[in-house]
């Protein structure tokens, strides 16, 4: 994973969250049954794929990860303006949101720079009295190793850089089909000046003129249907 793309995704992800405050987090139980854990404490690296999230409350996921630590963890930007704008204009402007299969670790004291980043992430709903009651025990972190990922993608609407809209343009000029422009030559140019009504015929006279008083020659090629022709 290149370092653009990881930035790339890291602005998806941060968009999710400001949008839906939350992502979401799929893990599979001993027994095989699925779970979904919302968190809305994930954090990005700058420089590499990996990452961390507070975990106070999840009281499915500890078990599910002791059994396999191998999740996924899904960011859907859920902005009714970023929608609606993309529905309008008939394109994503950027990815609407990205799966990210990632390895879980174990649960470990917060370090002072993390809790510096979560501090900041909540301060503007800190004097919030939800705020005090579950965003105030913030103490334990898992990291999250990052070796995968996969856009979430719509056909037709994806951003001129996405992998699903260059494929697209890829076939479609592989089966384009060149189209030369048509000159026809002289004679077949006059011939079809006096097939489309018989003003050659009529130009040249300064007087009104029935059609009897034409050819027969310059009247035939407009009376005939083009099928016959």
């Amino acid at each position: 994973m290149d370092a653009q793309t990881w930035g790339q995704i890291r602005q998806v992800v941060a968009q999710a969250q400001r949008a839906s405050m939350h992502c979401s987090i799929a893990s599979v139980s001993p027994e095989g049954i699925p779970n979904i854990t919302r968190i809305g404490t994930l954090f990005l690296n700058d420089s590499s794929p990996t990452g961390f999230f507070f975990d106070t409350y999840s009281a499915t996921l500890q078990p599910h990860l002791k059994h396999n630590a191998q999740a996924c963890i899904q960011a859907v930007n859920s902005s009714r303006a970023f929608w609606l704008k993309s529905m309008m204009s008939g394109q994503f402007r950027t990815y609407p949101g990205v799966r990210l299969y990632a390895e879980i670790g174990e649960l470990r004291p917060a370090t002072a720079e993390e809790m510096h980043q979560v501090r900041r992430r909540i301060a503007p709903l800190k004097w919030t009295r939800g705020s005090k009651l579950i965003w105030s025990d913030f103490t334990q972190v898992r990291e999250v190793h990052i070796h995968a990922f996969r856009w979430v993608e719509y056909p037709s609407m994806m951003p001129k850089t996405s992998s699903l809209f260059l494929k697209q343009a890829d076939i479609l000029k592989q089966t384009a089909i060149k189209v030369q422009p048509f000159s026809p030559p002289l004679r077949d140019r006059r011939e079809m000046k006096m097939a489309y009504g018989i003003n050659a015929a009529l130009d040249q006279q300064r007087s009104p003129v029935k059609i009897g008083q034409l050819p027969v020659s310059a009247c035939l090629p407009a009376l005939i249907p083009s099928r016959y022709q």
